[in-house]
């Protein structure tokens, strides 16, 4: 109990332990919990990033939606604006979190890190993610659907995520279940494949490659679990993170609210 092993999942049952006292043994997958630390500090920046203080050019990126700015480097500080996808900023990153807008409009503001590149093109970052820009959200995070998958988000969002779960569990008594995030280039093809344009974005635009976006639990993981479905319009989730979540970063796009032809009450992406 509570052994930290490293390896790589073997098979859907089995993980190879590689490395340690017991390298090149077996764990069953359901006897693990899943962890990549959330990082802080200089030392984990990204391959996105740059050194801290550094003045860099940097591009919002994201499918339709603009991205928060924020009086203070926290999401829980004053949303002041939203910036459109394509935009150039001007600015230095401050922490592995976030980046200080230093020129224009919008100067002595912040923006997330996990929402700006070194290049416009959304097809250049989108579903080729780097291990050291992604973070797996805790275990208990997991669904029916896949139960042993680590979800992956870019690492702010993961931090916030971890933060605003606290805050709804507090209010509920439960965690947030979330059935996918992250997704690579070749799933989001097979997904545009299998369900069409609009319900399922054009490979290379989805904020699901860019580990800024999270599909909650369905009814169908929900039942295989034999949990209450909590994701639907006017459940528990929509409640709370139509009230709370722009306080940690995270919100619906309009686009799929109730009513509408592309309602997704699941969805939710973070902007910062």
């Amino acid at each position: 109990m509570n052994t930290k092993v490293t390896g790589k999942i073997a098979n859907s049952v089995l993980f190879k332990i590689t490395g340690g006292p017991y390298d090149g043994k077996y764990l069953r997958n359901i006897d693990l919990l899943w962890t990549d630390p959330l990082r802080s500090g200089p030392t984990a920046l990204g391959t996105n990033k740059a050194p801290v203080g550094i003045t860099v050019t940097r591009y919002v990126i994201t499918n339709r939606d603009p991205i928060a700015v924020r009086s203070a480097a926290t999401t829980h500080s004053k949303l002041v604006a939203y910036i459109p996808k394509g935009t150039a900023l001007k600015g230095e990153y401050v922490n592995d979190d976030w980046f200080k807008i230093t020129s224009g409009t919008h100067a002595g503001r912040y923006v997330s890190s996990a929402l700006i590149y070194t290049t416009k093109a959304i097809a250049d970052n989108n579903g080729v993610a780097k291990k050291a820009d992604m973070c797996a959200l805790p275990s208990w995070t997991q669904t029916a659907f896949g139960p042993t998958q680590p979800r992956f988000v870019a690492c702010p969002a993961a931090k916030s995520f971890v933060e605003m779960n606290a805050a709804f569990r507090a209010a509920y008594g439960y965690d947030i279940k979330v059935e996918e995030a992250y997704r690579d280039l070749v799933t989001q093809k097979a997904y545009a494949s299998f369900y069409g344009f609009p319900r399922a974005a054009v490979p290379g635009t989805s904020n699901h490659g860019l580990g800024t976006a999270i599909d909650l639990e369905t009814i169908e993981s929900a039942a295989m679990a034999g949990t209450p479905h909590r994701s639907d319009f006017g459940g528990p989730y929509d409640k709370w993170l139509t009230a709370h979540g722009k306080e940690y970063g995270w919100d619906r796009p309009s686009y799929l609210d109730k009513g509408l032809k592309t309602a997704e009450p699941w969805h939710y992406n973070f902007i910062g």
